[in-house]
């Protein structure tokens, strides 16, 4: 960063920031529920460094938003609760110029019912504000489905080791599942393995005597009471992340024939073959009538960013009785079409995190998953 001279606090209205489109305005105040609407903007932080305060309502119509710093990791914001303005979220910066972007999630907490994110403006403790040019369209992620989620997680309950199975409650587990996970190297265990915290469902994969990994099941049949009747097409999606690469793991979170007969197809999305920094998910759907593993798209086609950068990535299936569509954030990564290779059952949704399938295992590289929402629209 450009170092800066030292300046006196400076404080913005909304109107410092740059916004995409889908924002609206009240008096001074900006906000929006547009999923993936964006607001931006430059600030130059004094020598010594600047505290960034961002301002905005709290409701209880109000949502999540993620903020960065530099293209960093984003922050998870909660914008509900009891009406009122204030500071939503601080940072220190170090001296020089940096970009602050602030994101609509469309996520909210069980009890909300809106997912609006307000900016009132911001507040440099020592610096000065300048400006961005931002994109007129939100690109990340895909805009989801016009009518609410038929289910929505956002893991605002808190699990701690050992107590996923009775906080989460109707969800489906594999624990217990012989001989193991698919490579049958893995046990799966989720009260070693599957914790909430902080909005987000972490998968810790490791070593401890045996591989430990996990598979969970959301309840998006029975208006989210059942894991395991599955459902016969929709729009399933998660904004997920690794935090921690190993090779050791992979994932392969998926759709899985309610009538356990893989003869009835398979959708895959995402997975990788292992969770080393750089690996690239790929989309997959297998052919139907047989025990082949035979899969479209036929040349396989990897997502644009890595599974395992540290990033929260968006991953949606939109699966219709005529095509499977698979995205990361604003990317179309594929679309199958031929009918022998679109199931025609129902099926449930694992989010499945397991042993690599062929490659070497070591004892001491773990894994972390994480999932920051999983969300079900009916078609």
């Amino acid at each position: 960063m450009t170092a800066a001279a030292q300046a006196a606090p400076a404080t913005g209205s909304s109107t410092v920031f740059s916004y995409s489109s889908g924002w609206s305005t009240t008096g001074t105040e900006k906000w929006s529920n547009v999923t993936g609407s964006t607001a931006t903007v430059a600030v130059t932080a004094g020598t010594g460094g600047s505290r960034f305060d961002l301002r905005g309502v709290r409701a209880l119509n109000h949502g999540y938003a993620g903020v960065s710093v530099d293209g960093g990791p984003e922050t998870r914001l909660n914008y509900y609760g009891t009406r009122n303005d204030g500071v939503r979220w601080s940072v220190t910066l170090a001296a020089g110029t940096h970009t602050i972007k602030v994101r609509v999630l469309g996520t909210k907490p069980s009890q909300s019912w809106g997912t609006i994110v307000s900016i009132t403006g911001a507040y440099l403790s020592n610096g000065t504000f300048g400006s961005v040019t931002t994109p007129t369209t939100p690109t990340e992620p895909t805009p989801a489905p016009a009518l609410p989620p038929t289910f929505q997680e956002d893991f605002d309950r808190a699990a701690e080791l050992g107590s996923f199975r009775s906080v989460y409650s109707s969800w489906g587990h594999y624990d217990g599942t012989a001989p193991g996970d698919t490579s049958k190297r893995g046990i799966y265990d989720t009260n070693r393995t599957t914790s909430v915290a902080n909005g987000v469902l972490s998968q810790r994969l490791h070593y401890n005597g045996s591989h430990y990994v996990s598979a969970v099941l959301p309840p998006i049949a029975g208006g989210g009471t059942d894991a395991w009747s599955g459902q016969l097409y929709g729009t399933f999606e998660t904004r997920m992340r690794v935090t921690d690469p190993s090779a050791n793991y992979k994932i392969a979170w998926l759709l899985w024939p309610n009538t356990d007969d893989w003869a009835h197809g398979e959708i895959d999305w995402p997975e990788a073959d292992n969770l080393a920094t750089g690996t690239r998910p790929r989309p997959a759907s297998k052919q139907l009538g047989n025990y082949n593993s035979v899969f479209h798209p036929a040349t396989t086609q990897y997502a644009p960013a890595a599974v395992s950068d540290g990033q929260w990535h968006t991953y949606r299936i939109e699966w219709t009785p005529t095509s499977i569509k698979f995205w990361q954030d604003s990317t179309l990564v594929a679309t199958v079409t031929d009918p022998n290779f679109i199931p025609k059952v129902p099926m449930r949704w694992v989010l499945q995190s397991e042993t690599n399938i062929g490659g070497s295992l070591n004892t001491t590289d773990p894994a972390v998953v994480d999932a920051d929402y999983v969300r079900y629209w009916a078609r």
